[in-house]
Formats: structure tokens, C-alpha cells, sequence
């Protein structure tokens, strides 16, 4: 076989390639990481104040240190940057930008690395028109390099609600759902809630609701619900639910043992009580009747209730001596007494702070001191109770006595938890009534 020989001009110029391609290969420039703008794409035009979706990626293998956004060569808000596996991964930052003014921009995203600063591409954005009153979401755009998970999408925050202008009082529901996005937290008017549900609210005047998503950076929507009128706040009224009373008919005398000539009074109540009969004769169903027994005698009472049952009770009035039939007839006329005896001064129970009265408890006396008239004396009594409805004393009980003391009934209409006062004065033989004397106050607590 004849060999074949390279001419030696062919190969002086196979060495001189061999040289030059070695040369470029020793001096080719370091690898420059790149940074690709992904959303703006390309040009774009949006209204006044709309938030413009940001978003970039880089496929540098040392970590990125941050991704800014930079409108006409100032760094106007940075990206929340995360990362994707790969070989090299993939770092993604997200963010928005919401322009001020009208104008034409120049916008780019710079990268920050351990190795320096690194630019993308640029677009020019055209902000033009009036302000909007809802922001726009941001769109989903398709990446140059398609990520293996959602990252890349936008981020998801909605808030609505079935009707945005009501009557005061009236109802209706917000909806919301939060996607795409790994919160931190999630709040609707300060109040945590869950990424997606709904809630019903009654606005009582026009309301601003706002929905705040804290996922790196702060997303926020907000609706505002017109409420024509106002809400009337009811009173509310507690009543308490009371067994009825049972059926009762009390009769006792200031005295049962007196002078022959002299007088006590008698002293009747009862509950649920349509009649009462005293010896006979129709009275109120609680009274007070005076009498002068000149010998021993017995008063009978008796009352129909409602349910149809009826009691009676029985009281006997005994008498010492008897009573002298006057022999003598003065041919004089007597000068008439017109002086009203003294003021009795109250002893107990109670003081005279109907602020801060004390307390006390069924069976309650009513104690004052005596006072004396040449004609004799007999006393009244009146007690009050405070009615909580319309802040008013109402009168529910006035007694005649001969005692200083009087032992109050013990039904419910006497005994229910409250605010009471009482008072006394003296009236004459003469029918002369002294001065009342100074209220006394006391109360009865709920056990």
C-alpha cells in the first residue's frame, strides 16, 4: 500500500488553526448569569393606579441575594425571591409596583448575587388615564423556562360580598379566597380566618372590610358596604319568670288586751284574695279598721280566692273593766284643741341615705320612739317602694297603730327584693296631725 503524505504547506496550516483555536479558547469570556424578565414580556400600557404584576427568574447557581425592581434607573420595590430544585435551580421573584403617575417608564429587575449585579431585559411601561378603584389582578404569565411547581403563578386574592348597599340592620355575606400563595397569616377586619369561606355581617353603618394576606409581601383587598339609616338599639327588658303565690289571709290587732273604752286597731292581708268580709261586711282585700270594745268581743274574717277556695280567721279583742256612762253635762263650751302633737323621731330599720341604705329581711318592724298629747295619740304609718321602671316611690302600705312599732306583712308585695322607705307622725284625740317625721330608707337584697 503507498502512503499518503500530507503537502507541507497544507500542514503549516493545519498548525496555525490549531494554534489560533487554542488561543480563543484561552481567552473566551467568563459564562455571565442570565436574568430574564417574565412578566411585563414586553410593552405595556396600564390606568393610574393599577399595581403592575412583577416577575423574573435566573438560573445562577450561587443563592440570590435579592431580585429589585428598577423604573427608569431607581430600585422602586423589591421581589419576595424563592427558590426551585434543578441543576442549577431556578430563583423566582414575584412582586408588584404600583406607579404613582402618569407617564412612560423604562422598567427592568436587577439581580443580586455573590458574584455582583446582574440586569434583565428591559420593557418600557405606559401609565395613562384615572385612577381605578379596584385593583386588577395580576396575570398568569408563561415563563421561559416552565417551573416544576406553582410558584410561577400569580398570586390569588379575592373579596366580595352578595350586595355592597343595604338598609341599616340588614344582611348579607363576604366571600374571599386567597391562592397560589403560601400565607403567613390571614385577617378580614382584624379577625384571623382561613384562605377560602364566608362570612355574614349585619352593618349597622356604611363599613370598609379589608382582606390582608401576608405571604412575604402584603396583598390586600377591600370592599365597602353602603348601609342606608340607622340600627335601633332595643331596650332590653328582663323579666323574670315568678311562680304565682300561694293563697294566704292574715289578721291581727295592735292589741289584743285593752283598757275598757280605749282602741286598737285592726290589721288585715291577703293574696290572691277576690272578697274579703270583716264581721260580715264587704272590706278591701288589705285594711285597717279602728275599734273601742267596751266588753271582750271577736272579730271574724273571712276571704274567697280565685282558685274558689276561701279562709277565715278570728280574732278576739279582750277588755278590762268597763266603760262609765258620762252623768254630767258641762254648760260650758271648751276652748278646741288645734295643737298637733310632736314628731315621733324613727328608730329603725333604716337611715336617712336612701343612697346607700342598709339592708334587712322579712319579717321587718317599723320602731319609733313615742311622743304624748293631753288628748291622746294614735300613729300613722306609710311605706314607700322604689319602682325601677319609671324611677318613681309608689305608696304600698299606710297604717293607723296606738303601738310604736308595727310589724310589716310578710306577703310578697313587702318582701320582694328592693328599695323602700317609710315614715310616721302623730295624730291627736283631737284629730290634729303632727309633721311627718324624716324618711327612713332600707332594702331588701337578692340571696
Amino acid at each position: 500500500m503507498r502512503r499518503r503524505t500530507i503537502p507541507p504547506w497544507l500542514q503549516g496550516a493545519v498548525v496555525l488553526l490549531l494554534l489560533l483555536a487554542q488561543g480563543c479558547s484561552a481567552n473566551s469570556p467568563q459564562e455571565r448569569w442570565n436574568v430574564v424578565l417574565d412578566a411585563p414580556a414586553q410593552d405595556v400600557t396600564i390606568p393610574l393606579g393599577e399595581s403592575l404584576y412583577v416577575r423574573a427568574h435566573s438560573d445562577m447557581e450561587r443563592p440570590a441575594q435579592g431580585m429589585s425592581v428598577i423604573v427608569n434607573d431607581v430600585a422602586v420595590a423589591e421581589l419576595s425571591v424563592s427558590s426551585q430544585e434543578g441543576n442549577p435551580p431556578l430563583w423566582v421573584g414575584e412582586g408588584f409596583w404600583t406607579p404613582l403617575e402618569a407617564g412612560t417608564y423604562r422598567l427592568f429587575v436587577r439581580l443580586t448575587g455573590v458574584e455582583g449585579t446582574f440586569d434583565s431585559n428591559a420593557v418600557r411601561v405606559t401609565v395613562a388615564g384615572e385612577p381605578t378603584s379596584t385593583p386588577v389582578s395580576p396575570p398568569v404569565v408563561a415563563s421561559s423556562t416552565p417551573p416544576p411547581t406553582t410558584a410561577s403563578q400569580a398570586p390569588l386574592v379575592e373579596l366580595s360580598a352578595d350586595a355592597t348597599s343595604l338598609n341599616a340592620g340588614t344582611c348579607t355575606f363576604l366571600h374571599w379566597r386567597v391562592d397560589n400563595v403560601q400565607p403567613q397569616s390571614i385577617d378580614l377586619n382584624g379577625q384571623s380566618v382561613p384562605p377560602q369561606g364566608e362570612m355574614q355581617v349585619c352593618p349597622c353603618s356604611t363599613t370598609q372590610y379589608v382582606l390582608n394576606v401576608l405571604a412575604g409581601d402584603q396583598y390586600t383587598q377591600s370592599v365597602t358596604l353602603q348601609v342606608s339609616g340607622s340600627c335601633v338599639t332595643p331596650t332590653s327588658t328582663f323579666t323574670p319568670t315568678i311562680p304565682p303565690p300561694p293563697n294566704e289571709l292574715q289578721f291581727w290587732a295592735d292589741a289584743t288586751t285593752v283598757q275598757a273604752g280605749s282602741c286598737t286597731f285592726l290589721h288585715w292581708d291577703s293574696v290572691n284574695a277576690l272578697r274579703v268580709y270583716l264581721n260580715g261586711k264587704d272590706v278591701a282585700t288589705s285594711g285597717t279598721k279602728r275599734v273601742c270594745p267596751c266588753t271582750q268581743k271577736t272579730y271574724n274574717l273571712t276571704a274567697d280566692f280565685t282558685d274558689g277556695s276561701n279562709q277565715a280567721r278570728s280574732l278576739t279583742i279582750n277588755v278590762r273593766g268597763s266603760c262609765a256612762t258620762p252623768t254630767f253635762t258641762p254648760t260650758f263650751t271648751p276652748t278646741p284643741d288645734t295643737t298637733p302633737p310632736p314628731t315621733p323621731a324613727l328608730i329603725g330599720p333604716g337611715n336617712t341615705n336612701g343612697n346607700q341604705p342598709p339592708h334587712a329581711s322579712c319579717p321587718i318592724t317599723l320602731q319609733w320612739q313615742a311622743v304624748s298629747d293631753p288628748s291622746g295619740v294614735i300613729y300613722q304609718v306609710r311605706l314607700d317602694k322604689f319602682n325601677y321602671s319609671n324611677n318613681t316611690w309608689a305608696t304600698i302600705g299606710t297604717w293607723n297603730t296606738s303601738a310604736t312599732q308595727y310589724a310589716v306583712p310578710t306577703t310578697t308585695l313587702f318582701c320582694d327584693v328592693g328599695k323602700y322607705r317609710w315614715r310616721v307622725r302623730a295624730v291627736d284625740g283631737a284629730n290634729n296631725a303632727g309633721k311627718w317625721s324624716n324618711w327612713f330608707f332600707y332594702e331588701i337584697p337578692l340571696l
